[in-house]
């Protein structure tokens, strides 16, 4: 499978910083089902395709010691089930955490999407305050958390 991205990264921070970087975009974070991370399966989950939770926390460590912030891209507007359309987990806030207006067939909140509707995911309620404590709570205590992964900021998807 060859080097995992983060690894990579790792390896040329210094050469990053020497050719007058200041900030590194990275993709998002969180398992997913599509390779480039745009379908999060399980937020909490660091574990991705571009390498494992302690490596990214090794990337973004090394960067910010050379004074590089590193910066998210998160997808907070839609979300895949684990096993099936809407079974959340990491975090989970049920079926309920899906808007009215998404095209899944099971049950639904009552609020519409506050965001474009994406058909290959489940649209969120972000006014259902389970869903909007639960991404804030993993921005927050997983995302900028030095110990889980340390990122400085984020990009909105």
């Amino acid at each position: 499978m060859g080097v995992p991205w983060y690894s990579i990264l790792r390896e040329n921070a210094q050469r990053i910083k020497d050719s007058g970087f200041t900030h590194v975009w990275f993709p998002p974070p969180s398992d997913s089902l599509a390779y480039e991370g745009y379908l999060p399966r399980k937020l909490n989950v660091l574990d991705s395709k571009y390498g494992s939770a302690s490596e990214l926390r090794d990337v973004i460590q090394a960067l910010s010691a050379l004074e590089i912030i590193a910066i998210a891209d998160i997808v907070i507007n839609h979300r895949v089930g684990n096993l099936s359309y809407a079974d959340f987990e990491e975090p989970s806030f049920g079926d309920f955490g899906v808007a009215k207006n998404d095209e899944y067939s099971g049950r639904k909140s009552f609020n519409l999407d506050s965001g474009e509707g994406y058909d290959p995911a489940r649209d969120l309620d972000h006014k259902n305050p389970e869903v909007s404590n639960a991404i804030i709570t993993w921005m927050n205590d997983v995302l900028k958390n030095p110990t889980k992964a340390g990122f400085s900021g984020w990009r909105y998807d």
